[in-house]
């Protein structure tokens, strides 16, 4: 069994950064081991979250379902993954405009490999990345309106009968 612990503080807004954690990044560059997530839209038990460890050029990927959620302690247990358990302990506090993160990870019937990767690893909220990811699905989404629009725009001189 191994657990990693990390306590991190982000100048963000504690709302902002649960925001940004819904999106996945689509580009992230790794210089070290490092573990991201991405939860899900409504934040209650039953709902699913993606972890993923990058390592070099490889990926290691488990979900899991939220088992509670109170106040801003959200509790996960594994759903599907390459080790027999997993449960985590994302803690989310806001101090003086300071986001404090507390994450406890805990993984039981890990492989040898996995064991010495996630001793390396470090959780990355890669938040610029996420915002990145948001911006571009709104520019895509803005621009597939805008054609919808100019096609109906196109049809509007025309009359049935």
């Amino acid at each position: 069994m191994v657990t990693l612990t990390q306590t991190s503080w982000l100048e963000h807004p504690t709302d902002a950064i649960i925001q940004l954690l819904r999106t996945p990044p689509i580009r992230l560059e790794a210089s070290q081991n490092l573990i991201h997530y991405h939860a899900p839209e409504n934040l209650v038990a039953g709902s699913t979250v993606f972890y993923h460890l990058i390592s070099g050029f490889n990926r290691i990927s488990w979900s899991a379902s939220i088992s509670s959620v109170k106040g801003s302690l959200i509790q996960t247990r594994l759903l599907k993954g390459p080790f027999r358990g997993f449960n985590a302990k994302h803690h989310f506090e806001n101090e003086d405009g300071v986001s404090i993160c507390i994450e406890e990870l805990s993984f039981q019937g890990e492989s040898e490999h996995f064991l010495l990767e996630i001793q390396k690893a470090k959780i990355c909220y890669a938040l610029q990345e996420r915002q990145q990811t948001l911006d571009a699905l709104l520019k895509y989404e803005t621009a597939k309106n805008t054609k919808s629009f100019q096609a109906l725009d196109s049809l509007g001189g025309m009359s049935a009968g």
